[in-house]
């Protein structure tokens, strides 16, 4: 009819299999069968990744929790420093689509929400477990079960996550940082012979770790050692941040206040 103009807004590619799928046929030339319907096509480019970020910060109010006055004293105020670098070098090595980074997000708004105000988050290690949800259950279902060693799991970390172009020994670094992390807390977790305490010896006055990795080992230790003596999270295991990400931990006053 006159002056009716029809906007289709599609993933050409997806459209293409589905249209391939009515006609049973793979051979069948799905993109010259749209330029039936479709005189005009525009395609929209791609969003910058960090941009999508920071409007999905604002918009679960993840920015205003790490706002909170009372986070920027202390060790709390580097928190949200961690979850950036946690989705420049974690979240954007898999290489994610837009819902990836809505449904992540979206994940850990909910668990972020279960915190106070004074409580420490995690955010790197809560990173690394919302992506394995999404990425690698396998693994996640291991680390879970305590069916693998801690050696082992830093092995398969490092086999996670893509080191991306033009920043490579700063992703090393941090990637160092997370690793030490997170395996403190898988090893708080374990328990028995494979306690924190149990794989770090004293050498020269000074703590030498049992465990290494690819990157930068030094950073590594620093932060795996550096858990054993601080009161605030030295207690904390993988588990008790497991179950705030699955939403199966009472939500109490807890020794992170």
């Amino acid at each position: 009819m006159p002056g009716i103009v029809f906007v289709l807004s599609i993933d050409k590619e997806q459209l293409c299999y589905a249209i391939k799928g009515v006609y049973g046929s793979e051979n069948f030339d799905a993109k010259e069968y749209l330029t039936r319907f479709i005189d005009l096509e525009y395609t929209i480019p791609k969003p910058n990744d960090e941009e999508v970020i920071r409007y999905y910060f604002e918009y679960y109010g993840i920015h205003d929790f790490y706002r909170q006055e009372k986070r920027r004293l202390g060790d709390l105020q580097y928190e949200f420093k961690d979850l950036v670098n946690s989705m420049r070098f974690l979240i954007l090595s898999k290489s994610p689509s837009l819902r990836d980074l809505e449904k992540i997000i979206s994940h850990l708004k909910i668990y972020v929400s279960t915190f106070g105000e004074k409580q420490f988050t995690f955010p790197e290690i809560a990173v690394v477990i919302i992506l394995l949800k999404r990425f690698n259950v396998s693994l996640l279902q291991k680390i879970a079960g305590k069916d693998i060693k801690p050696h082992e799991l830093v092995k398969k970390l490092e086999e996670e996550y893509r080191i991306l172009p033009g920043n490579e020994e700063e992703q090393k670094r941090y990637l160092s940082f997370v690793f030490g992390t997170f395996l403190y807390t898988y090893c708080q977790y374990l328990g028995d012979v494979h306690s924190p305490r149990e794989l770090v010896r004293i050498e020269n006055s000074r703590y030498n770790l049992s465990l290494t990795t690819n990157y930068d080992q030094s950073t590594f230790e620093a932060y795996f050692t550096n858990r054993i003596n601080n009161m605030n999270i030295n207690d904390i295991g993988l588990d008790w941040i497991m179950k705030r990400i699955d939403l199966t931990e009472k939500l109490r006053n807890s020794s992170t206040q």
